[in-house]
C-alpha cells in the first residue's frame, strides 16, 4: 500500500508540473530583416527580456531566402543580445500564428495566446492582459 501511495503521488506530481509548465508565459517576435520597424522591435523585447527574468523569449526571422547572408549580416545586432532567433524560410510557423504581417509579437500568458502587430510597449500589453 505505501509502494501504491508513492507512485501516486509522484504520478499527480508529474501531472502538476507539467501543467504548471504549460503555462510558462514566452514572447515569440516575429520580423522581417527588410522591414525598418524591425530593429525597434528586437529593442523592445531585448529591454523587455532585461526587465521580466521570469518570461521566455524568442525571436523568429520571417524570409523566403533571397540574399539571406548579406541580410542576415547587416543584422547581426540581433544575434548579439540573449534573444534566441530562428528562421522560418517556408513561412510555416508563421502561418501557423496567423501572423501576415511584421513585426508581430506571439504572447502565451497564463496559458492564453494574444498576438500584437507593430509597435508595442510590452510591459504596458502585459499589464492590460492582467486585467
Amino acid at each position: 500500500l505505501r509502494k501504491k501511495t508513492e507512485e501516486i503521488g509522484k504520478i499527480i506530481s508529474s501531472n502538476l508540473n507539467k501543467e504548471k509548465n504549460s503555462y510558462d508565459n514566452r514572447i515569440t517576435l516575429f520580423i522581417d530583416p527588410d522591414c525598418g520597424f524591425s530593429d525597434a522591435a528586437v529593442k523592445a523585447l531585448v529591454k523587455f527580456k532585461k526587465d521580466n527574468l521570469g518570461w521566455k523569449t524568442k525571436g523568429v526571422i520571417v524570409t523566403n531566402g533571397v540574399n539571406l547572408k548579406e541580410r542576415l549580416l547587416q543584422k547581426q545586432n540581433y544575434f548579439t543580445n540573449d534573444i534566441e532567433f530562428s528562421i522560418d524560410l517556408s513561412g510555416n510557423l508563421a502561418k501557423q500564428f496567423g501572423i501576415q504581417k511584421t513585426p508581430a509579437f506571439v504572447i502565451r500568458y497564463n496559458g492564453r495566446y494574444y498576438k500584437i502587430i507593430g509597435q508595442t510597449d510590452l510591459d504596458e500589453t502585459i499589464s492590460k492582459l492582467n486585467k
